[in-house]
Parts: structure tokens; C-alpha cells; sequence
């Protein structure tokens, strides 16, 4: 893998190509990059995400990346260094932003989903964007040691820090609570309208979007997953203890009827309901929950 490497504090590029000319790579630097215009896909670390218009990456050391191009793309490049960001005096007085801009970017969920800036924040990033390109267009040697522009680039990080601030509370408070997480799914394993990932991010004051990927990195499987197994092994004991009927227990877990019921049980064990319990002898046992 190629490995491209930096030595000046700051380097700005701003090009647009039909194709994206590097292979996959990674860097020895901290890359911000804005799509002006275009469209494609960007992997990170082998996670994709579409980009468009507006879109804003993070990208750290050592991340792997490249663009697949579809639509003719304007980016622009603002890349790094430790050393940029040394003297932390301006950007901790700022009131700009809570996390270093250094620390910020190796925040691994930033590269794992993409960051959703509301129509107010695209129009200010846009607009920082084309100062920052005008600016290095006119005056390229004043770049490094410009203060308008270090000031330019802490309100990106402002921006992308606020459309991203709960996330960042939860990484700042320890992530989610898994424990309390995973009782709360098993209390309403009967709703499932509660364990949808739109109510539990609720819950839980995270966006959808980074719960979804916290809960199959931090779970090794999605929601959906998860929620199934649980609720198939609940189902499973209800059937060998042979206590209620199959109907009653579709209701008990909120299926429509007992025919969607069936259709679920089968998807997930490759048998019906009444086959499982036909090859369970012990279905007298007591085993409910």
C-alpha cells in the first residue's frame, strides 16, 4: 500500500479529475477534504460511503482510503501535521471547538459514517471552502503561516464538531452503557417498535447513524441480528415448555398473526414452529420465561 508522506505543516490542493489518481493509501498526515462538486464513492478503511455535493471527510494517519469518481469531482485537499496545531493556545480560546483538532480526527466513527451537516451548516461550509481555495489560489507561500486561514480551518472542525456533538458527548462519557443498552432491548423485546434503532439512538441521545455502527462494532452483528437471536431463543423455550399455543405466543411477541409468525420462526431456524416442537420430546419441561 502506498504511503504518502508530508513535511510541511500545512499543504492545501485543490483539483477536480474524472478519475481519482492514487490507488488506494494512507498517509503520515491529517487530511480535511470538501467535495465541491460531483459525485462517487469514498472507502475508508474498507467502509464506503456515497459523496455529493457539500460533503466533508476526516481523515488521520494511517487511515486507507481512495474515491471511486462517477461524476467528474472538484475537491479540495487541506492537509496537516502534528505540528500545525502545536501551539493549542488559539484553537483552546477559540470557544470554537472542545477537542483538539488533531485528537477529533481520530475518532474512528468519523471515517465509519457520513457526517450530515444541516442546510445552514452546508451553506457556511461551502462558503469557508471557497475562502480557503481563493485564498491558496492568490497568496500559495502565505498559506502555512496565515492566521486567516488557521482560523478558516477551526471553524470547519466548529462546523463538523457541532453537527457531531452527541456523538462526541458519548465518546467523552465512555461510550454507551452496553449493560444498560443490551436490558433495555431485553425488557422490550415484546415492542418492537422499541428496539428499532431510531428509538434506542433516542434513548439513548445518539444519532441513528453512529448507533447503528457502535452497536455492530461494539456486538460483532447489527440490531436486527441481535434482537432475532434473543427473541427466537425466548420463543424456542416457550415452545418446549408447551404451556401456550402458537398463536398466543405470536401474540405475546407482537407478530401480526400466527401466520407471520411462522414465517419469521422458519427464516430464522429453518423450521416451523410446530416441527421445532415435535423434535423437542421434553416440551413438558419447565423452561418459560
Amino acid at each position: 500500500m502506498i504511503k504518502l508522506k508530508q513535511f510541511q505543516s500545512l499543504v492545501i490542493h485543490d483539483y477536480a479529475e474524472e478519475s481519482f489518481h492514487l490507488p488506494s493509501h494512507s498517509h503520515t498526515y491529517y487530511e480535511l477534504i470538501y467535495i465541491f462538486s460531483g459525485r462517487g464513492e469514498h472507502f475508508v478503511n474498507s467502509i464506503k460511503n456515497k459523496y455529493s455535493r457539500g460533503d466533508v471527510f476526516v481523515l488521520s494517519p494511517n487511515d486507507e482510503h481512495y474515491f471511486d469518481i462517477v461524476e467528474y469531482t472538484h475537491f479540495i485537499f487541506i492537509k496537516f501535521t502534528e505540528n500545525y496545531f502545536q501551539d493549542g493556545a488559539l484553537y483552546k480560546n477559540s470557544g470554537i471547538i472542545k477537542i483538539s483538532p488533531v485528537e477529533f480526527m481520530k475518532i474512528k466513527f468519523l471515517k465509519e459514517t457520513k457526517i450530515a451537516l444541516s442546510d445552514a451548516q452546508k451553506t457556511m461550509m461551502k462558503n469557508i471552502m471557497e475562502n480557503i481555495a481563493y485564498y491558496n489560489l492568490k497568496s500559495p507561500s502565505n498559506i502555512m503561516p496565515s492566521s486567516i486561514i488557521y482560523t478558516h480551518i477551526l471553524a470547519v472542525f466548529g462546523i463538523i464538531q457541532e453537527t457531531m456533538k452527541n456523538e462526541i458527548n458519548a465518546i467523552q462519557n465512555q461510550e454507551l452503557d452496553k449493560d444498560s443498552l443490551i436490558s433495555f432491548i431485553h425488557e422490550n423485546i415484546y415492542f418492537p417498535e422499541k428496539i428499532r434503532a431510531n428509538h434506542l439512538s433516542g434513548e439513548f441521545n445518539i444519532s441513528t447513524n453512529y448507533f447503528s455502527m457502535w452497536f455492530k462494532r461494539n456486538f460483532g452483528m447489527n440490531l436486527s441480528q441481535y434482537a432475532n437471536r434473543y427473541k427466537i431463543e425466548l420463543i424456542k423455550k416457550r415452545l418446549i415448555a408447551n404451556r401456550k399455543s402458537i398463536k398466543e405466543i405470536s401474540l405475546e411477541f407482537n407478530f401480526a398473526d400466527a401466520s407471520h409468525f411462522s414465517k419469521f420462526f422458519k427464516n430464522c431456524t429453518k423450521m416451523s414452529p410446530s416441527q421445532y416442537k415435535k423434535n423437542h420430546p421434553q416440551n413438558n419441561k419447565e423452561g418459560d420465561q
